[in-house]
């Protein structure tokens, strides 16, 4: 009997061997999660020779670790050593955001070694192995950059202490209810020591920034607001080092016919820009030489390149030839590995310990719908002859996103339980160039619900030991309101598990802290064009769904307010659809505390074990 069975039946037989064993596998495959490495950012020296990088402590017990530690790899001969490097030797702080100087012998780096979870900027002189503390502020800082010459650092602040930003839990409302602004400005230290200085506008949250090869001025994505509101409306600015003054201009459209989504830009000269992009399912590195709009590829694999910090990033030799990422893929987790683009060399081995993976292989489906091609990710169990087996799909969010081969917890918790996983690319998915990423625009729950249904009917005819009539959906974020959604549309699905969803865009707009983001999709505000919005709200046809649905929700949730939740909740429960409401106390969009990242994934695996059982006998 497979896992996935025994589970079934452990509701009825909870002494019995066989449901220890099930629950003792799945709680294997979490573990092995929890002590997963992941990597929050990689920086390559000018000439190639050392790569640093942070990485993270494994979480222990209830708590959430944000321990992070430093290491440089050296390259001598055809190996590399390596070394921990800290502010704090003699025990674990969070340190992460690195930045190497010109002369590749100083690096630079945020940490919390005088007080917990107040990071201050620090310089490690690599030769002798000393650090130097250059700042002493209250806040949050973010992001150093060398300046040009190498005698400056600047860094982003914002004056608020331990910012979690709209992925973190929201404070909770009481009193009298106001927004408090606080804007992120570029800061600017002299490398030797000194007194910080801000140089960007008081108005203006920056988001990105660089440094301008002339040293006086930086270029940066910002807006005016709020910094987790205005995300999506952010526009270019240059800023001047001296009068602090900021200014726009046109930009210009340097890949109008890309067929891949750009994720991060390195400039290597005047004329050549290396980028990251997300291609057909896949990651790649490209260049661009601006004065013609000529696009070389440098490498596409199927895998995911990019650190957590910093998803899609590499770091660049100053020639552009040699290049450090952070590379994983469904069977195989994060590692730092150096060398050309594609010729790489593992440089770390922090995961070597992760073995015994309890799923099988994974494969592309394509297909055609309108003028689109399409393409998913089909990951499979553990295959045994003569089985056939249920499929879950799982829905990214964004919707400006992909699903890219990660090592990833939900769908491979799923397929190590005996379950097919199904990873689409609809419409609105990043990948297949901008027309397609925009391709949902006015149209949320229609084209996108039509691209997943005939992903589900390519994958059922690539592989028939596919049951077509065990399909379950799971979701978060835009993917938690396509199972909301598709049960009012199609009884496709046998079982839905719908995460931070959005049951009413109407309500939901003026119920969200990130209201922004749905001019640009909807092309107008709900008070403006209230019909765009009923169009696709899952509440308005709640009476035509008859699927089963598990509801999982954040309480503190600033993106998907926990409202949005209980109306679907409510509508199910009058109807008499079966359904079940799980809120988390204290986690946000964005879930933190281990306990409940692992009970989130049983109660995922447990619904649709009882609504995806195989036949009798």
């Amino acid at each position: 009997m497979s896992v996935r069975g025994v589970a079934i039946l452990c509701g009825l037989t909870a002494t019995s061997a066989l449901c220890r064993e099930a629950e003792s596998n799945l709680n294997q495959v979490l573990d092995l999660f929890s002590n997963v490495v992941e990597f929050k950012d990689v920086a390559l020296t000018a000439d190639g020779d050392r790569v640093a990088w942070s990485e993270s402590v494994p979480e222990k017990g209830e708590a959430a670790s944000d321990r992070t530690v430093v290491k440089i790899a050296t390259r001598t001969d055809l190996t590399w050593n390596t070394r921990r490097v800290s502010a704090c030797p003699e025990t674990v702080c969070e340190e992460r955001d690195l930045s190497w100087s010109p002369q590749a012998n100083r690096l630079a780096f945020l940490s919390d070694a005088g007080k917990r979870h107040q990071l201050q900027l620090y310089v490690l002189d690599v030769r002798s192995g000393r650090t130097k503390k250059l700042t002493e502020l209250s806040g949050t800082l973010a992001d150093p950059q060398w300046s040009p010459d190498g005698k400056q650092i600047a860094f982003l602040f914002l004056e608020v202490e331990d910012a979690k930003g709209p992925l973190g839990p929201t404070a909770r409302d009481t009193g009298v209810v106001q927004e408090v602004i606080h804007e992120r400005r570029i800061a600017v230290v002299d490398a030797a020591g000194g007194q910080p200085r801000m140089v960007s506008p008081r108005d203006l949250f920056v988001y990105e920034y660089d440094w301008a090869p002339s040293g006086t001025s930086f270029v940066a994505a910002g807006a005016v607001g709020s910094g987790d509101d205005n995300w999506w409306v952010a526009e270019l600015f240059t800023i001047s080092l001296y009068v602090g003054k900021a200014q726009s201009g046109e930009a210009r459209n340097l890949t109008p016919e890309l067929k891949a989504s750009a994720s991060s830009i390195s400039w290597i000269d005047d004329d050549l820009i290396a980028f990251g992009e997300w291609v057909d399912g896949d990651t790649g590195i490209s260049t661009l030489k601006p004065s013609n709009g000529a696009v070389r590829g440098l490498w596409t694999g199927p895998s995911h390149i990019g650190a957590v910090r910093r998803g899609g990033s590499f770091s660049l030799s100053k020639q552009g030839t040699t290049s450090a990422v952070v590379k994983q893929s469904f069977s195989k987790p994060p590692e730092v590995y150096v060398g050309p683009p594609g010729s790489w060399t593992q440089v770390s081995h922090s995961n070597g310990d992760i073995h015994g993976v309890y799923w099988g292989a994974s494969t592309k489906v394509r297909w055609k719908v309108d003028d689109f091609e399409e393409q998913g990710w089909l990951l499979a169990p553990d295959l045994k002859p003569g089985t056939r087996y249920p499929m879950v799909v799982i829905v990214h969010g964004g919707p400006a996103s992909a699903s890219t081969p990660q090592f990833q917890s939900r769908g491979c918790a799923l397929a190590s339980q005996g379950y097919f996983v199904f990873l689409p690319n609809p419409r609105g998915s990043f990948g297949q160039g901008e027309k397609f990423t925009r391709a949902n625009q006015k149209d949320f729950g229609h084209g996108d619900l039509r691209d997943i249904l005939a992903g589900v009917e390519a994958a059922v005819q690539k592989l028939p030991i596919i049951d077509r009539d065990r399909v379950g959906l799971f979701g978060w974020s835009y993917g938690g309101y396509m199972a909301m959604w598709t049960g009012t549309q199609t009884n496709r699905f046998r079982a839905a598990v719908a995460g931070a969803g959005i049951s009413n865009w109407q309500s939901y707009y003026g119920q969200n802290r990130i209201d922004q983001w749905m001019i640009p999709y909807f092309g107008a505000s709900v008070y403006d064009d209230p019909a765009i919005y009923a169009r696709s709200s899952p509440i308005n046809f709640i009476k035509q769904t008859k699927t089963p649905t598990l509801i999982l929700q954040g309480e503190r949730d600033a993106e998907v307010p926990a409202p949005q939740a209980y109306e679907y909740w409510h509508a199910l429960k009058v109807l008499g659809v079966p359904t079940q409401l799980v809120i988390y106390p204290d986690e946000g969009h964005h879930f933190r505390t281990p306990e409940n990242r692992k009970d989130l994934l049983k109660r995922m695996v447990g619904w649709f074990d009882r609504y995806l059982r195989p036949p009798p006998g």
